[in-house]
Parts: structure tokens; sequence; C-alpha cells
């Protein structure tokens, strides 16, 4: 069978992001694409909750490649949007990753 146009595909992924709840313009901004913020999120989700607390997320420092002291880390955790109180989902870390974030 004939594969689809590459805009197809390109509106099937979309489609296929939108229960995610992310703008997806922000992925072309940003340069963060939805399977690179859920494979951190997979890293860094210890509970297998499908969000991060405070000390899940402090490990994101070091998947950047910074050094976050406990003070940054709070600071970068405060300005995720959460999901739930004390939370942080995909949406919040890819909102976080794509233009909130103070790494």
């Amino acid at each position: 069978s004939a594969m689809p146009a590459r805009d197809d595909r390109s509106a099937e992924r979309v489609r296929s992001h939108a229960a995610d709840g992310v703008d997806h313009g922000l992925a072309l901004a940003s340069g963060f694409a939805p399977s690179a913020v859920r494979r951190l999120l997979r890293q860094l989700d210890v509970h297998g909750r499908r969000a991060v607390n405070a000390a899940e997320f402090r490990r994101l420092g070091c998947l950047l490649g910074e050094e976050w002291d406990d003070e940054d880390a709070a600071a970068n955790f405060a300005a995720a949007p959460p999901s739930r109180p004390g939370l942080v989902d995909y949406g919040g870390l890819y909102r976080w990753l794509g233009g909130d974030s103070r790494c």
C-alpha cells in the first residue's frame, strides 16, 4: 500500500497526541518533539503515575546536563504547571521544556 503523504503523517501525529493536552505549535517553536518529552517522562517517572513529583523532576536537571542545587530544583519544579498537587504530567513537563524552563 502507498505511504501517506508527509502532511497526512504529520496531521496524524498531531491527532494522536491531541489527548496530551499540549499545544503542538509549541513543538515547532521549541524544537522538542512529543516523543522526546514522553521518553523523558518515562525515565523520570519511577512510580508509573504518568507524572513526576519534585524528587523525580530534580533528576531532569541531570538529564539536561544541568547542576541544580536544592533551590534551583525547587524553583524549576514550581515553574512547571502542575497536573495535580505535587505532580507534573506530560503536558506540564512539555510546557516547561518548551518555554517556561529556567535551566
